[in-house]
């Protein structure tokens, strides 16, 4: 999937799922997920580019993760580097925003 042509409508039927984090871990561990929380339309789309939106992502971890491009994979949606930034910690429950323009 390209980023440069991704859209809120990619991403909204799979609110609730997860994306994995593609990594090498042994076979009896399973890889740490991000779930898509909900997807949100901002502002118009301009000059024929694609409508700017966000995507909310939320997992368990006590310390959050700094933002940055993660390798994320998805069974519908393939292989995908999302840049992702915390917005929220509360108890071990952290929120992350991606932001497409």
């Amino acid at each position: 999937m390209s980023l440069a042509t991704v859209t809120a409508d990619d991403f909204e039927r799979y609110v609730g799922s997860d994306f994995a984090f593609r990594v090498e871990l042994p076979e009896d561990v399973q890889a740490p997920a991000l779930k898509l929380v909900s997807v949100r339309r901002v502002g118009t789309a301009v000059d024929g580019r694609r409508q700017p939106f966000s995507l909310l992502f939320e997992e368990d971890r006590e310390v959050p993760l700094p933002q940055s491009i993660y390798p994320l994979a998805h069974d519908g949606l393939g292989d995908i580097d999302i840049f992702i930034v915390p917005l929220s910690q509360r108890g071990a429950r952290c929120t992350y925003e991606a932001v497409f323009t």
